[in-house]
């Protein structure tokens, strides 16, 4: 999943993780060999690998084949993409049954959502919706109040993954998932915090918003 012109996030399963750690008892070619040793190390350690001019244009390909709407770049350069699509026609038409609202926009507004500020939670056993009194922009992941202490009691009970959407006047402005409630200091003052239940994904998600700050 690419979040830069640079850099890319790989989401091994547990299953590949396992055949890395296993690599040195292997029969593998060498150059295989020297790229699962990379991917190995970079598991272990959290740091970013470099890969090859081959795997970044495999990389590509793939995003412009599995791509159902837009492509997306840091600069008007797709002579690439224009190139792909020559060789692979088939891949220019895309049938979708999403409706995304306009490109750069946010999505649709909903209808039936009332106005104001609000927070959509879906768990695997419940679900509900807060209204958001204020935000705190500079919270760790989603900080906000409310005044249904009783309900964001019920909501950060649910000990599964929740999936959250946050809406101003109807629209959908921000959306996380595999996220868990935290209450922020005293219970009854409504404060409390979404973040990513996973602490790497949570530690991720500090150190983008610290180098934005």
């Amino acid at each position: 999943m690419p979040i830069s012109p640079e850099f890319s996030i790989a989401l091994h399963c547990p299953t590949i993780g396992k055949r890395y750690e296993l690599a040195d008892s292997a029969s593998l070619a060498d150059d295989r060999m020297e790229r699962i040793l990379q991917h190995r190390a970079g598991l272990r350690s959290g740091d970013p690998i470099d890969i090859d001019s081959d795997t970044t244009l495999y990389l590509n390909h793939q995003q412009i084949a599995q791509s159902a709407r837009y492509l997306y770049a840091a600069a008007d350069n797709f002579r690439g993409t224009r190139e792909f699509l020559r060789e692979q026609p088939d891949l220019r038409s895309v049938t979708t049954h999403i409706h995304a609202g306009e490109m750069g926009g946010p999505p649709p507004q909903r209808p039936q959502m009332p106005a104001g500020t609000h927070l959509v939670i879906h768990g695997p056993f419940d679900h509900g919706m807060l209204e958001i009194l204020e935000i705190d922009e500079n919270g760790e992941g989603l900080t906000a109040r409310t005044s249904q202490i009783a309900l964001l009691a019920q909501m950060a009970a649910d000990t599964g993954l929740l999936r959250v959407e946050l809406y101003f006047g109807g629209r959908c402005r921000r959306i996380m998932g595999q996220a868990m409630i935290e209450p922020v200091g005293d219970s009854t003052d409504g404060w409390f915090r979404v973040v990513h239940r996973d602490p790497s994904l949570r530690a991720l998600d500090n150190q983008l918003r610290y180098s934005r700050s």
